[in-house]
């Protein structure tokens, strides 16, 4: 009995440890890649700043006022990682925290530390 308990313990903490709890304004920190994919890729979400679709496939494209958006994703140790072209200009690779609510997600530059953008999940 004393076995069970434990492993119960160890389960619960492990998935604990996996996921983030909803700060005060609402929003749930993703801290894993396939949380990622289940909540925000193959879906439109619009910003004032644009168009963009994250593809499951590790594909960035959308639009934005200068022009069309391009580029690829990947997932490394709790932070999206992404690499675009915006219109001519290929901007380097950046590694952010996601955070989403039930009707929008969060992308915060730097790995959280920088500017951060909100999108409408549509």
């Amino acid at each position: 009995m004393k076995m069970a308990i434990i492993g119960f313990g160890a389960a619960a903490i492990s998935l604990i440890a996996t996921v983030a709890m909803a700060d005060e304004t609402g929003f749930t920190r993703i801290v894993d890649e396939s949380g990622f994919i289940g909540t925000v890729t193959d879906r439109e979400i619009t910003s004032r700043l644009g168009t963009l679709i994250i593809g499951s496939d590790g594909k960035v494209t959308g639009s934005v006022p200068i022009g069309k958006v391009t580029g690829s994703w990947n997932w490394d140790e709790g932070y999206w990682c992404r690499t675009v072209k915006i219109g001519f200009l290929k901007q380097s690779e950046d590694c952010q925290s996601v955070e989403v609510s039930p009707t929008e997600v969060r992308f915060a530059a730097e790995k959280g530390t920088g500017k951060a953008v909100l999108f409408s999940f549509n």
